[in-house]
């Protein structure tokens, strides 16, 4: 293993720990997932979309709603913008995707995940280091239970 490879592994590792810090978060609480609200940069943005697919995922959302979901934030654009200059002396963000969430970002980090990592719950059991009972208790806390079905009646 080289200084380099060595240095990538560390990466690696540290955002696999970040990713689960955030997801052990969201599970008590502690963290939003609000993107509109969660987001002073486009990168917080982005970094709270990501966790936020992450969530769906694990609570048995499909792809095209995360998807979905995620491409909601474009809705705020404008006032992520306007809020970023107003805290700035009117100037623009350098990065001139600020505030953004094109439904393109997601279905490509879906994509990689899927060839990647197989599924995303091979990534979050085998690389983040979660077990099912934790995915487990990260359901029963964010999930509601459905109401009771009513019998039909003729």
């Amino acid at each position: 293993m080289t200084i380099l490879t060595a240095g990538v592994d560390l990466r690696i590792r540290g955002i696999h720990i970040y990713v689960r810090n955030r997801i052990e978060s969201v599970s008590s609480g502690d963290c939003s997932l609000d993107r509109s609200k969660n987001s002073r940069s486009g990168q917080d943005a982005l970094d709270t979309g990501l966790i936020a697919a992450l969530v769906l995922a694990l609570l048995g959302v499909g792809d095209k709603d995360i998807v979905a979901d995620f491409a909601l934030t474009e809705l705020a654009t404008a006032r992520l913008l306007a809020d970023w200059r107003a805290e700035h002396a009117g100037a623009l963000p350098r990065w001139p995707g600020f505030g953004r969430a094109p439904a393109q970002v997601m279905e490509l980090f879906l994509a990689d995940l899927a060839t990647t990592y197989g599924t995303l719950r091979t990534y979050v059991t085998d690389h983040v280091g979660f077990t099912e009972a934790e995915i487990e208790a990260l359901r029963e806390t964010l999930l509601e239970p459905l109401p009771p079905v009513a019998p039909d009646t003729p």
